[in-house]
């Protein structure tokens, strides 16, 4: 009918095939699988993952900066990173090893028409070698994004290589999202990040390795702050009430800088200061006093 004005549901998928969904979401046209305990889940309840992290990240940035994207995924970040630094070179260099979350991540790329993005299927760490990464079966319910890969492990072999071996000549926020392997990527771009200064958003969400990944920090002489959010975003895209996440504890990650390259003021009511090295996420839930949850939970 000319002129009527028809409402869309833009929570509706557009394709549904298998294991398979695309769908409208916040930041574009994203093609996730439905299975997918955690990202895939989220995507297809609120269109949406995370997005007081994205949120946080693309307000840090500016065009013609250059990110690393480290632990991409399916794109769910990186699609807003590459909006972000769009113009006068911007760039989001992309690693994913995962060979599904990998395909997914290139067909997100495509169909957002993202140019500023070099992707590849890599891990990152301490040293360059190759790595077996496990091939998860996609008709399962599995948490896709939470694989954590051992160096002995089996699997698919996938080259990893070091931050320090792009010898990149600019870097202005390195994204580190890899599942308790955050200190070796760290220690394997210790000469990026003492010649760059670049912010560092590190997940940090478990006991082991926290100290080391904190002191790793501390030795670059970066100033870390905790960046503590629930999944469930009320004010999602579909507009979706619904908190499936309501049992979960929150995402845990850390904004860190460099005297030189200090955060703006604006943001600082968003983040909690990271209160020594035997902090731990934990401890820092507790303190923040916004959030249920029970230390003895492993969730």
């Amino acid at each position: 009918m000319s002129g009527a004005n028809i409402k869309i549901d833009a929570s509706k998928a557009i394709i549904e095939e298998d294991w398979v969904n695309l769908k409208r979401c916040k930041h574009g046209l994203i093609l996730y699988n439905r299975n997918d305990y955690s990202v895939g889940r989220c995507m297809d309840l609120y269109g949406e993952w995370c997005e007081h992290e994205v949120q946080l990240l693309v307000s840090l940035l500016e065009p013609g900066d250059v990110v690393l994207d480290v632990g991409a995924n399916i794109g769910t970040h990186t699609v807003p990173l590459a909006k972000a630094v769009e113009g006068s070179g911007g760039i989001v260099y992309a690693f994913e090893p995962q060979h599904l979350a990998f395909q997914f991540l290139c067909a997100n790329l495509a169909l957002n028409r993202i140019l500023n993005v070099l992707f590849s299927q890599q891990a990152v760490g301490e040293i360059c070698c190759d790595i077996k990464v496990p091939v998860l079966p996609p008709w399962e319910t599995i948490n896709f994004a939470g694989l954590k890969i051992e160096q002995d492990g089996t699997g698919e072999p996938v080259p990893q290589k070091t931050i320090d071996s792009m010898a990149l000549k600019r870097c202005d926020m390195i994204k580190v999202d890899v599942e308790g392997m955050e200190s070796q990527v760290l220690k394997g771009a210790s000469n990026t990040i003492a010649n760059h200064k670049p912010l560092l958003f590190v997940e940090n969400n478990s006991e082991p390795g926290s100290r080391e990944l904190l002191e790793i920090l501390d030795n670059l002489g970066y100033t870390c702050m905790w960046h503590l959010e629930n999944y469930f975003n009320p004010d999602n895209f579909y507009q979706n009430s619904i908190n499936v996440f309501q049992q979960h504890r929150p995402e845990v990650n850390m904004l860190c800088f460099h005297p030189d390259r200090p955060i703006p003021s604006s943001i600082q009511n968003q983040l909690m200061p990271v209160n020594g090295l035997d902090d731990n996420f934990k401890t820092a839930i507790i303190r923040s006093g916004r959030f249920n949850f029970s230390p003895s939970r492993e969730d």
